[in-house]
């Protein structure tokens, strides 16, 4: 009991003591609690300095990264080996490189579409290691003929995916090397068929197909830089002819469908002048013939700048690729298919002017593709084949005429769009959209365009804001159908065939075999009296 009395004694001093140290705990512990918050603000703060600075150093070593990437590729399309450096009579080309080549150019597609501000970068180490391939001597191994046909399988494909590569490409100067390769490959007697040639011939067809490349303010420029190739110089000097060309061709063309009296002055003149001719008739003609050039070279706002739609080959490489391609079809060995294939595919880009079509003719490239064996022939030989036919069937007047007839059913077209199924086969339509209507048209022959334009068409107040166009009467399209017509037959090269007198073109087929139908009618009739009396005797 005592000790129980005494430990009673002692109970609230203990307890006093207990709730004294659990004060004191508190205190220390909200002192912790605030020294943890300050620490964990601090680590917090120095993680974040931390990851900057880590941050920053990746984006440094993904910079330099991509800035490698190019070249290891490169290195690896180039040190890939091949057994055999060319084909064989049976295949056409070798499957596991040709993958390779595929696999690194996909992965080095998909980083120019991530990280487009080193897409420059990257095209432009693929262009200088293909350049380096072609300077390289190419007969002295195989190695530098494996290396260009797999960095040319390259840069074919990132044209495909990337079509404004071409003028790197022709900047660079490689088309000049890529078709002396050919060319030298086609002037020898080789015994079989190297990895590189359909590689190189698709690369020559990319570069051949028709492109707006140059804008308003390149064509204007006079300055040269010496680190740009002469071929860009030279391909930007006949797109520079071409738009001016084809502005002034416009220019008139819209001239004479706006009035029809640009040729009454020159009859004026020439009706007053006499044999008697006087001081004031000269005067006369002088002023007349200067209002006649004033009005005929005067440019029309709608019509004021063309681009050039043409190829970006120079005109020597052009004429080469095409003895080139001549050159592989006549080849006594068999070709194998893909060259075959490349070969008909860039024929078929060439064959854009009648010149070229008769040079084809006259070396007897018809033949040469009509006996293909069957070892040569590949998917999609008939459709290549007749398209390339039938642009060596097509001379100027099946082009104008195919061309007038396509711009009456645009007419057509418009007219119901525009006035609906009421209008008039004569009503207006606007410019404009006509113009965006027959853009193929003007890029397939612009000189024909303008031809079968201006003998279809005829614009309402030209010099507007908005200028309606509407098809000529049916006089005056046959009146201009069978001037053109003329011109034609007296400007036509000795090679291409002229149209005959009776060769249906346009609308006249319409108004003269009806005459000749009902004359050869009568004449029929006639002449059938004639046969059953003298069978009747």
């Amino acid at each position: 009991n005592e000790a129980v009395e005494a430990e009673g004694e002692d109970a609230p001093t203990h307890v006093e003591a207990s709730s004294g140290r659990s004060d004191a705990q508190e205190s220390n512990d909200d002192e912790t609690s605030a020294m943890d918050v300050d620490s964990t603000a601090a680590t917090v703060s120095a993680r974040k300095a931390t990851d900057g600075g880590g941050n920053s150093e990746v984006k440094t070593v993904l910079k330099d990264w991509i800035l490698l990437v190019p070249r290891m590729c490169c290195g690896i399309l180039a040190s890939s080996s091949v057994s055999n450096p060319t084909t064989t009579n049976s295949s056409d080309g070798d499957a596991k490189s040709e993958a390779l080549t595929v696999v690194v150019t996909s992965f080095l597609l998909d980083l120019c579409h991530r990280y487009k501000d080193e897409q420059n970068n990257m095209v432009t180490g693929i262009l200088d290691a293909f350049k380096t391939a072609l300077d390289a001597d190419a007969d002295s191994s195989g190695t530098s003929e494996v290396a260009a046909a797999k960095l040319c399988h390259s840069v074919v494909l990132f044209i495909k995916a990337i079509p404004n590569i071409r003028l790197l490409a022709l900047k660079r100067g490689i088309v000049s090397p890529v078709v002396s390769w050919i060319s030298r490959f086609v002037d020898g007697d080789p015994k079989s068929w190297p990895l590189w040639l359909p590689h190189f011939l698709l690369f020559v067809d990319t570069m051949a197909q028709p492109l707006m490349a140059f804008k308003e303010e390149d064509l204007t420029q006079d300055n040269t830089d010496e680190t740009i190739s002469s071929d860009y110089y030279d391909v930007l000097q006949n797109h520079k002819k071409q738009s001016e060309a084809t502005a002034v061709a416009m220019s008139e063309a819209f001239h004479v469908m706006g009035s029809a009296s640009i040729d009454k002055p020159k009859k004026a003149s020439g009706a007053s002048l006499t044999k008697d001719s006087t001081s004031g008739t000269d005067e006369q003609k002088e002023e007349t013939s200067g209002q006649v050039e004033e009005q005929s070279t005067e440019k029309l706002p709608h019509v004021k700048a063309i681009p050039a739609y043409a190829p970006l080959l120079p005109l020597n490489c052009a004429d080469t690729c095409l003895r080139a391609c001549l050159g592989v079809l006549h080849k006594q060995q068999t070709v194998p298919p893909g060259v075959v294939q490349a070969g008909l595919m860039l024929l078929l880009r060439l064959l854009r002017t009648p010149k070229s079509c008769s040079d084809c003719i006259s070396h007897g490239v018809v033949d040469a593709i009509l006996t293909l064996p069957a070892k040569s022939r590949f998917t999609g030989n008939s459709g290549l084949i007749t398209m390339i036919l039938r642009r060596l069937l097509e001379d100027e007047s099946t082009l104008l005429s195919a061309m007038e007839t396509e711009i009456r059913g645009i007419i057509a077209k418009l007219t119901k769009k525009e006035h609906g199924s009421n209008g008039a086969s004569n009503s207006a339509v606007s410019l404009k959209a006509f113009m965006g209507e027959v853009t193929p048209l003007l890029c397939r022959d612009p000189s024909a365009f303008v031809k079968a334009m201006s003998s279809t068409l005829k614009v309402e107040d030209p010099k507007s804001s908005n200028p309606k166009i509407s098809l000529l009467p049916m006089e005056e399209r046959v009146a201009k159908q069978s001037a053109a017509t003329k011109t034609t037959e007296r400007t036509s090269s000795p090679r291409t065939i002229a149209p005959g007198p009776e060769a249906p073109t346009g609308t006249p087929s319409k108004t003269k075999p009806r005459r000749s139908i009902s004359g050869s009618r009568r004449r029929s009739s006639s002449t059938g009296r004639a046969r059953s009396s003298s069978k009747g005797r």
